[in-house]
């Protein structure tokens, strides 16, 4: 670090895995090398005038606040994929912002307009719809939603309304705990944690 440091570089993200070139595929890499946190943080005590950011199995808003409290940055890769619901509280708990109300069903509306904008552009349906695949994760349903998105993007002729389609098997999905659809409780799900510094 002291040599790319002096080139001018004032900006570091670590990822906390060591990866290992020999021996394991890219997905054991993901998984089998240990995280080591401390490390990451011994950087930042060695290097304090650096931004120090840490990557590597980051998977809620409150790890993030424990690791903001040694580091500088973090960056959450595959959470936010798999759950980008996550992203819902993070203006209001790192950035100073008001807590959102905002549904998934209304991020999902609203993303639709950006899907109508790509396509009309060129893009393909199947990339767009791979940032809103786990968009109900946790949510009854929302593996209807995931396979009804991924049965039929691909379909010659397919547009905006196979979203719409894709949503209709989160309203009605599977029975609550207490026999009811979802559909009979209202189509607006919040997220199904609270968020809370400590």
């Amino acid at each position: 670090m002291d040599t790319v440091a002096s080139a001018g570089c004032q900006r570091f993200y670590i990822h906390a895995r060591k990866g290992w070139l020999k021996g394991l595929s890219p997905k054991e890499n993901r998984t089998l090398p240990p995280l080591d946190y401390e490390r990451v943080y011994r950087l930042k005590q060695d290097f304090p005038a650096l931004h120090i950011g840490i990557n590597g199995g980051i998977e809620s808003l409150i790890s993030c606040t424990e690791h903001l409290k040694l580091l500088d940055s973090v960056m959450m890769g595959r959470a936010a994929y798999h759950n980008p619901a996550l992203l819902l509280h993070v203006d209001a708990q790192f950035y100073g912002g008001t807590e959102t109300s905002r549904t998934r069903e209304a991020v999902l509306q609203a993303y639709v307009g950006y899907v109508k904008a790509q396509l009309e552009l060129g893009v393909a349906l199947t990339v767009l719809i791979r940032p809103i695949l786990g968009l109900f994760h946790e949510i009854p349903g929302a593996k209807g939603f995931r396979r009804y998105l991924s049965e039929h993007a691909h379909q010659a002729g397919v547009g905006v309304e196979m979203i719409e389609m894709a949503l209709e098997r989160v309203r009605v999905g599977p029975p609550h705990e207490n026999g009811e659809n979802l559909i009979t409780q209202g189509s607006h799900y919040y997220m199904p944690f609270t968020i809370t510094q400590e």
